[in-house]
């Protein structure tokens, strides 16, 4: 990669992540909303470091979300009931998805990739999942599967352990993040690296239908 076109997809970030902060400035001052206080300032689990194993081993919630939970356990544990810092860290990991959608569709050889990232930055339908702290499970589950997806089509350029490790890692990051996302995996399975390596890419061996034929 040559150093002019290093620098203008550094450029594309920033302008991503510069857009994101000012699109929901209103969310730094909105303060905690709805179930936030349930989840966040009356929530003894995330006042003690105890509660971290209430939280990975399911005592802490009816609903288990390990990942979220410990992402506002750390937040609590830093910043208190100060609500500006939750914000922050949403508003950047959905800064960072946009990115990464542009990354994703730009390995798939799709035009446009950019203004693909630009649309979901700033469409509405994200708004209550980027200003409702509590709902940071959206936010997280995007990350790691969009991530699992990149470790995907890196696998099937290189054929590395490492990227399998990457690609395990992320996926069970996304499951602990929203259990929904659990069809992650199989997305990467049907998933292809667009121009990365096409004569080399095929499903992971062990992701078969009923009827033992590649998902892909």
């Amino acid at each position: 990669m040559g150093r002019g076109v290093a620098l203008n997809q550094a450029g594309w970030v920033v302008l991503i992540i510069g857009l994101a902060f000012l699109v929901y400035e209103p969310a730094l001052s909105a303060g905690f909303i709805w179930d936030d206080g349930r989840a966040i300032t009356n929530n003894p689990a995330l006042q003690s470091l105890g509660g971290l194993w209430e939280i990975w081993t399911g005592q802490a919630e009816p609903d288990y979300f390990p990942v979220k939970s410990t992402v506002l356990w750390l937040l609590y544990q830093l910043f208190g009931a100060r609500t500006s810092p939750y914000h922050v860290v949403n508003i950047g990991v959905h800064a960072a998805n946009a990115v990464l959608i542009w990354r994703v569709l730009r390995r798939l050889s799709i035009p446009g990739a950019w203004l693909a990232g630009l649309i979901f930055l700033v469409h509405p339908t994200h708004v209550e999942s980027v200003a409702w702290v509590s709902e940071c499970k959206n936010t997280f589950s995007t990350l790691f599967g969009l991530l699992s997806l990149l470790a995907w089509f890196q696998y099937q350029r290189d054929q590395r352990g490492g990227n399998t490790w990457a690609l395990s890692s992320s996926s069970c990051a996304d499951c602990c993040a929203k259990p929904t996302s659990s069809f992650c995996p199989l997305s990467s399975c049907c998933a292809r690296g667009g121009n990365a390596n096409p004569a080399t890419a095929r499903p992971i061996p062990s992701m078969r239908n009923a009827n033992g034929g590649s998902c892909a």
